[in-house]
């Protein structure tokens, strides 16, 4: 169990009943007048209908009429809503009897327990609590334990989980139903039915059920379930609560007073541990079907009880029913059916005995004189009944047995003895064997079981071998170690204490799901490998990963369609629309290059980019891979492109790529290159054997015409895109893009504004904002005017002079 609200138990009810209790229950749902055992309380065998204790929490130790509503309240469950039991409804029954209960409680405490199993969201449908609750004596036996579905209608949408999908039995298709049960509901059967402890008034009176959409009031649902039990006990179980095992049905629809329900229900010949699987449904007569799912575990007296063999010996009508009921293997069905043929051995010797007497007999009275007998009419009418009994011997007995000698048949009966010994010391023989690797395969669970525990000593997979055992045994006669001849690849691993070890059998690992390379946790003593660990990447390669998506949308950057437009051409569409790609037969671009002058929006365009995809997006910077120590940086991007292969689709975004991808030049000191070395390794991740098409690379640079050559080719950024400075309509669209949010006069002339802020970048036009908004708040004005903005211009470009005189 899993999920909010599994596991809670609700606090131990006490529960009581008499014998009018269950006598009214047995009425109350159609019980009838040859069935005694149920409604006679001194009847000889006195009984409790089975599913009597479904209206336990209903009824609980009252022995009065309650008010149904003030005792109604729902237990609230920890991490769950609170939900309203006035609008809820039964979803599925089901309940398995472990044992009778007894005609009353007096003399004993009784109690049900009740856990929550589940609470599944259905959305705006409404939510299911699935409840499993048991019968019990206090302190002992388990009597039965029921497992039901609230559905508490409208009150979904809280994000809970969906739950495990609804199992279902329906109905063979094109067959006839084995029993049919029908039972005609008269308008006081709801009145009769609540006196068992359930006086909701929807059941009484009309108003409830019109406020509900039912029109008026509706027989408990229950009701149709425990009649619908009722049907199956009576049609195929004989009313005897000993033939059912477990009994479970869907509520499908309300049924009304008058309406008259049919249950049709099939045998399926499926057997679980002796029990028989019955599959049924009940519907109003010609109408809608008010319960479904219906299923039953029986022992069925119905057709399919009638014996295999039609031998009349009551041996073998036995030993038939025990087969129909308890199904055997193979091995034991021939027994049984050795069992009937030597039966009919014996009393074919028998007859052959008798019949030797009769002739004794006859030849005796002819020596006698013949003497004349008096009784020729009955002797005449003898031989009538034995010409009868002798077709009726025909018809049973198989006409080879029949046409053949007494010997051949004493003859095949000491071969089928022979035959039924050997089977009896053939099936010793597979049960002692069964026992042992029973035992065998328990020892070794326990032994894996033992080994799985933590902790593991890490290890990694050098190589996988399929080897060839017996060749390597040249020797005549050498010994060959049985757990090497297994089928199977071995392997070489190497441990954390920088052991190398070979194993002939790799351990509890497939070894389809190794590659050489892969992290394993192995036994600190045999070595075996336990199980697969998630591969290592740096901590700083972990870091890169954006884990909250930013917020930026395209509408934030002005100016820029064009290049949104190849962006999103580029890295977007092959993630989102793959297939048509393929369909038109090219190849989507690999990655884009964005360059331009500082604060066009390249930085901007991709966090936008990061924001309208569901890739996973990391985020570099270039002197990140620019490390002290040789070979480090290529580490580092190696990394990150194994661990965006493992999370595709992704994007992988690196700024300042001037930092690292710069033209090659022979140098003599180590950190040039150090940077060489990590821009062949970016090159080789971007269009090598190992790269891959679901990783998209957007790289920014100011400096474009200080990049590598081989960066900039087709098949590795192949995209290039273009930032210039901002047009006038760019900049007024920026300007109003950044004072969307701000507290401006309706008077500020955009256009103006625009025209005053030549060569102005992206940045410098967020500044210009920024700064009108401060001029305004230094004169105390609550909204910015166009003066503002005008002063704020001419402050920003006067740094913009202040600071190129400086670093000119």
């Amino acid at each position: 169990m899993s999920g909010p609200g599994a596991g809670f138990e609700y606090p131990a009810q006490e529960v009581s009943w008499l014998k009018r209790d269950v006598l009214l229950f047995a009425y109350s749902i159609g019980c009838t007048a040859d069935e005694l055992h149920f409604l006679y309380e001194l009847h000889p065998n006195f009984q409790v209908f089975p599913t009597y204790p479904i209206i336990l929490p209903f009824k609980q130790t009252d022995q009065e009429v309650i008010d149904f509503y003030a005792r109604s309240g729902s237990t609230p469950i920890p991490n769950v809503p609170k939900f309203d039991s006035r609008r809820v409804v039964d979803g599925q029954r089901t309940i398995t009897f472990s044992k009778p209960i007894p005609p009353t409680s007096a003399g004993k405490k009784f109690e049900l327990k009740s856990k929550v199993v589940g609470v599944y969201d259905k959305g705006k449908a409404g939510t299911v609590v699935e409840t499993e609750t048991i019968l019990a004596e206090r302190g002992g036996d388990v009597y039965t334990k029921a497992v039901g579905r609230a559905f508490f209608v409208g009150q979904g949408n809280w994000g809970g989980p969906k739950g495990p999908s609804t199992v279902n039995y329906p109905p063979p298709e094109g067959k006839k139903p084995d029993a049919v049960h029908a039972l005609q509901i008269i308008k006081e059967s709801a009145y009769l039915y609540r006196l068992n402890g359930d006086y909701n008034p929807l059941h009484a009176t009309p108003e409830p059920g019109q406020k509900m959409g039912f029109g008026g009031a509706i027989m408990h649902g229950l009701f149709s379930w425990n009649s619908a039990c009722h049907g199956l006990l009576q049609t195929l179980g004989g009313s005897d609560p000993a033939n059912l095992r477990e009994f479970q049905a869907r509520f499908a629809a309300p049924v009304k007073p008058g309406d008259k329900l049919v249950t049709e229900a099939w045998r399926t010949g499926e057997f679980k541990d002796g029990w028989e699987e019955v599959r049924f449904i009940t519907r109003v007569e010609g109408g809608k079907v008010v319960l479904s799912n219906g299923r039953a575990l029986m022992k069925c007296q119905g057709e399919r009880s009638k014996l295999y063999f039609t031998f009349q010996s009551t041996k073998i009508s036995t030993s038939s029913l025990i087969l129909q009921l308890y199904p055997l293997p193979q091995i034991l069905r021939s027994f049984a059916t050795l069992n009937a043929t030597m039966s009919t051995l014996e009393d074919l010797d028998d007859m052959e005995r008798e019949g030797k007497e009769e002739d004794k007999k006859k030849d005796e009275g002819d020596k006698d004189g013949k003497k004349p007998d008096l009784n020729g009419d009955a002797e005449m009418k003898d031989a009538d009944g034995d010409k009868k009994e002798e077709d009726k011997e025909e018809d049973i007995f198989d006409p080879e047995i029949l046409h053949s000698s007494t010997r051949d048949i004493v003859t095949r009966r000491r071969l089928l003895e022979n035959d039924m010994r050997i089977m009896k010391s053939e099936y010793q023989r597979l049960t002692h064997e069964q026992a042992a690797m029973k035992e065998k395969i328990k020892d070794n669970l326990e032994k894996i079981e033992n080994n799985r525990q933590l902790p593991y000593l890490v290890g990694n997979v050098v190589e996988l071998l399929d080897l060839d055992v017996e060749k390597e045994a040249a020797e005549e006669g050498a010994n060959i170690d049985l757990d090497a001849t297994r089928i199977g690849k071995s392997a070489v691993i190497k441990t954390s204490t920088r052991q190398t070890i070979f194993l002939p059998l790799i351990g509890l690992v497939d070894h389809t799901a190794l590659k050489p390379g892969d992290l394993i946790g192995v036994n600190k003593d045999s070595y075996l490998v336990l199980d697969t660990l998630p591969a290592e990447y740096d901590s700083r390669v972990k870091a890169m990963e954006v884990d909250e998506k930013p917020t930026e949308k395209y509408t934030d950057v002005g100016g820029l369609d064009k290049q949104i437009e190849e962006l999103v051409e580029a890295v977007v569409w092959p993630m989102k629309e793959a297939e048509r790609f393929k369909k038109i037969g090219i190849k989507a671009p690999k990655g884009a290059l964005m360059y331009g002058p500082p604060g066009t929006g390249k930085t901007l365009l991709a966090r936008a980019c990061a924001a309208q995809t569901d890739a996973t997006f990391l985020k570099l910077a270039g002197p990140q891979l620019v490390q002290m120590f040789i070979g480090d940086g290529a580490k580092l991007v190696r990394d990150c492109f194994a661990l965006a292969k493992e999370k595709a689709p992704s994007i992988i975004f690196i700024d300042e790529l001037d930092a690292v991808g710069t033209k090659r030049f022979d140098s003599e000191k180590s950190g040039d290159r150090e940077v060489q070395r990590t821009m062949l390794e970016l090159l080789n991740q971007l269009d090598g054997f190992a790269s891959d098409d679901r990783v998209k690379v957007l790289a920014a640079t100011n400096r474009v015409d200080v990049l590598d050559p081989a960066l900039l080719r087709s098949g590795r950024l192949d995209r290039k895109i273009e930032f210039p400075l901002p047009n006038e309509e760019a900049r007024a669209q920026i300007l109003k893009i950044h004072s969307r949010k701000m507290t401006v006069d309706d008077a500020v002339n955009w256009p103006e504004l625009a025209r005053s802020t030549d060569e102005f970048g992206g940045a410098q036009l967020k500044a210009v904002c920024v700064e009108a908004g401060m001029i305004a708040l230094r004169k105390g004005m609550v909204k910015i005017g166009h003066e503002h903005y005008v002063d704020a211009i001419a402050e920003v470009q006067a740094k913009k002079k202040d600071t190129v005189n400086f670093y000119a």
